[in-house]
């Protein structure tokens, strides 16, 4: 054979190769070389940035960007009880969605679970929680607390004594309430606070050192259930006037 004809064969045996084929094997097709979809998904426009959940409101119910929604729908998906992302359905030869808006909170949250020294523990409270009954009760005990060891009368885990300064120089015990029901800032701003049980806990410092205390959730986080139900109402009653509002996801 003509070495030219056999260099020939052989190339076209390659390019061959290379352009791959359609194999059936038990009915299904199979590629014998990767395929790629040359068309590209559309650009994504960058998502709007909030920090109040009526802020949120407004840009949906402003419709301003109506044409675009209305060619690929909306859905507000309520993620967490400090953010909401408004998606727009699944669109396109890609099945891609698009976040338009997000609204998410920016809150410091109080450090529960920590001991804090009594100075910042109630800086914390008083700044990172709505005035309650309660919450004065606690602001109190922790605002007059010696810096004497707290002492312990009831190994169950709850009860606590403290000693605490009564006027001047006079000293007082004083039990430890709990558990305490506070509203901490823990959702949205423009939101009722979810109110949660709390077990306080008081720790001596001994040889000169403040005395620490400390907050625990005694719920379970069952108040996050709670906060992402009240997002969804509210959402839902602020759009309920639209022609087709949004579905809300939570």
């Amino acid at each position: 054979m003509d070495p030219s004809n056999e260099i020939g064969a052989q190339i076209e045996r390659l390019t061959k190769a290379a352009a791959g084929q359609k194999v059936t094997i038990d009915g299904v097709e199979y590629a014998t070389t990767a395929l790629f979809d040359p068309r590209k998904a559309e650009a994504t426009p960058r998502p709007l940035e909030v920090s109040e959940l009526e802020a949120l409101l407004d840009y949906v119910t402003s419709q301003i960007d109506a044409k675009y929604v209305a060619e690929r729908g909306l859905l507000l998906h309520v993620e967490s009880p400090t953010k909401v992302v408004a998606w727009t359905h699944l669109f396109g030869p890609h099945n891609q969605r698009v976040a338009l808006a997000i609204a998410e909170t920016d809150l410091e949250p109080i450090h529960f679970g920590a001991f804090l020294d009594p100075e910042t523990f109630i800086i914390e409270l008083q700044s990172r929680a709505v005035p309650t009954e309660d919450l004065a009760k606690v602001l109190a005990l922790c605002g007059s607390l010696t810096t004497e060891a707290v002492r312990t009368i009831e190994d169950d885990g709850v009860s606590q004594t403290a000693k605490v300064r009564a006027g001047v120089v006079m000293q007082a015990e004083r039990k430890v309430p709990n558990p305490v029901r506070l509203r901490a800032y823990r959702t949205f701003m423009d939101l009722p606070q979810p109110e949660v049980p709390y077990i306080l806990r008081l720790r001596g410092g001994g040889d000169g050192k403040p005395p620490a205390c400390a907050l625990f959730e005694a719920d379970g986080g069952a108040w996050k259930a709670e906060a992402t139900a009240r997002i969804a109402v509210r959402l839902k009653e602020g759009l309920a006037f639209m022609a087709v509002p949004p579905n809300v996801l939570a």
